[in-house]
């Protein structure tokens, strides 16, 4: 979890209050991408209401986290995985992780009040690199799945 904190722009005295694991994710099928996104909510709205409401129309959900800023305000971080090709099987696109931004845009369309503030991209190999720069040898992690390696950012 220290990775997210430290990459995210969360300012001093931010809160996490919800944590969310999608146990029925899609088993990784060959080469998989991911995305995290981080997501300002309105000022009345509800982390948990939110979260659920969101990351039940987002069909490559994996996992994620939310909370409130010093101020109140709620926000939310939420990860996808899908297969790495399937954005250009499906829809002729060169860039894999437009797939999981389009995923998460017609989700956000249902919530106008919510704004997406960062994206953060990856491969299987990026996440590897990450958990290495951690102090994590390579090669504990290399053969864990993409969404294994997202539910470890959040352990």
């Amino acid at each position: 979890m220290g990775f997210l904190f430290e990459v995210l722009d969360f300012p001093e005295g931010s809160r996490m209050t919800d944590l969310w694991n999608n146990t029925w994710a899609e088993p990784a099928m060959g080469e998989e991408i991911a995305s995290g996104h981080f997501i300002h909510l309105g000022d009345d709205q509800h982390v948990d209401v939110e979260t659920d409401f969101l990351s039940s129309h987002l069909p490559f959900n994996v996992a994620g986290f939310g909370g409130v800023f010093p101020d109140g305000k709620p926000w939310m971080f939420v990860m996808q995985k899908a297969p790495a090709d399937l954005a250009t099987r499906l829809r002729g696109e060169d860039d894999p992780h437009s797939l999981l931004r389009g995923s998460l845009d017609r989700a956000m369309s249902f919530n106008p009040d919510a704004l997406v503030a960062e994206e953060l991209s990856w491969r299987h190999a990026d996440l590897v690199k990450v958990y290495e720069e951690e102090g994590i040898p390579a090669v504990s992690v290399a053969g864990w799945s993409v969404a294994d390696l997202l539910r470890g950012l959040l352990a």
